[in-house]
């Protein structure tokens, strides 16, 4: 128990799965939100100390299910063979789970993405044309896209970018700024609020500089005040403290080098986070805007029926114009995920370019 207390310190926003013997067990509050998510049963371990359990080659099922529920997820494992544990099996967070940072293919599902975006309002008020910095992580594929749009245009922004999770400044109260709350609500996604320094500039563009090993974001069109900096070092940094769970296993900070004039810019050693694109602005000019009521109305990703009440759910695609071009039923179909998600994310962004649209044709 003083182990799981250690991790659970650790991870105070996760639902801790402690692995004992053939079973990840929850304890106190998670055994309680684990099992009304879930409908597992409650035990205690001791008096007064609720417990619940799943079976260790279930593990991937209860994910699903806890992330679909918006939970993010700690999984502590046993990192000691048990015959030759002399005492206390030695254990650690080796993953650390949220909605927007799946990259597990059994987590996904073949035709949709999973991505995480962070979010920051560049002026005060309710204003729709208030302009909003963006970045989007799809940690799957390694893309990390930069952007600004107005307020009025972030929830479409989202939607087409298949955002699950996203990161905003956390407040004084702890509850979502009244302008956050309404984009999470609107699109039923996660919202994780973040230490508020993570989204000033000078600490943002210090993650990105050692994240990618340079000395200046010149080379990937960001200015030094440039305002994307600040959701994209947030992104990083979320990125690191998730995909490396375990103080021990997180690597020391790389120091920024600048890199050789004309060179490419050196990726960050290691297997942390080493195949995250650099962050690449994206102009909504070059693509059709499509907005969220117009994805559902038109049936592009879901009918109808499917996310209404008493249909089979927002992850069912049969029917829509996605459904039917991923389906090999009407013909050859997309072969790997991988290019039912890229089909996915064309339909919801089509091009606005000619030359583009005449070279994917070609492609074609």
């Amino acid at each position: 128990m003083q182990q799981y207390a250690r991790f659970k310190r650790r991870h105070p926003d996760c639902l801790l799965l402690f692995r004992i013997g053939d079973f990840y067990e929850l304890f106190d509050d998670d055994a309680v939100t684990a099992s009304r998510a879930l409908g597992l049963t409650l035990t205690q371990r001791t008096e007064g100390v609720p417990m619940a359990g799943v079976p260790y080659h279930q593990l991937e099922v209860y994910l699903r299910r806890l992330i679909d529920h918006g939970f993010r997820v700690a999984v502590a494992e046993q990192v000691q063979d048990a015959s030759q544990a002399k005492g206390l099996i030695e254990r650690d967070v080796t993953r650390v789970l949220t909605p927007g940072t799946l990259v597990d293919d059994a987590l996904l599902a073949d035709d949709q993405s999973s991505s995480l975006g962070a979010a920051c309002f560049l002026g005060a008020g309710d204003a729709p044309d208030t302009p909003v910095a963006l970045a989007v992580a799809e940690l799957s594929s390694g893309r990390f896209t930069v952007l600004q749009c107005p307020a009025a245009s972030l929830v479409d922004e989202l939607a087409r970018r298949s955002v699950t999770e996203l990161l905003y400044p956390d407040t004084a109260d702890g509850k979502p700024p009244p302008r956050i709350k309404a984009v999470l609500d609107a699109l039923r996604i996660s919202g994780s609020p973040q230490p508020a320094w993570h989204f000033r500039l000078d600490e943002a563009r210090e993650a990105l500089l050692t994240q990618y090993r340079v000395g200046t974001l010149d080379g990937f069109g960001l200015a030094p005040d440039d305002p994307v900096i600040a959701p994209a070092g947030a992104v990083i940094r979320y990125l690191r403290l998730t995909q490396t769970p375990s103080d021990e296993a997180r690597p020391s900070p790389i120091p920024a080098q600048p890199a050789q004039a004309g060179a490419a810019p050196r990726p960050a050693t290691g297997g942390w986070l080493a195949h995250l694109a650099p962050p690449r602005r994206e102009d909504p000019a070059g693509s059709c805007i499509v907005d969220a009521t117009s994805l559902r109305s038109l049936e592009i990703l879901h009918t109808l029926r499917s996310t209404g009440t008493g249909g089979r759910g927002p992850g069912d695609t049969s029917g829509s114009l996605l459904g039917i071009f991923t389906s090999s039923r009407y013909g050859a179909g997309c072969k790997t995920p991988m290019g039912r998600r890229l089909l996915r994310e064309w339909l919801c962004r089509p091009l606005a370019d000619l030359d583009a649209i005449r070279a994917r044709h070609r492609a074609v």
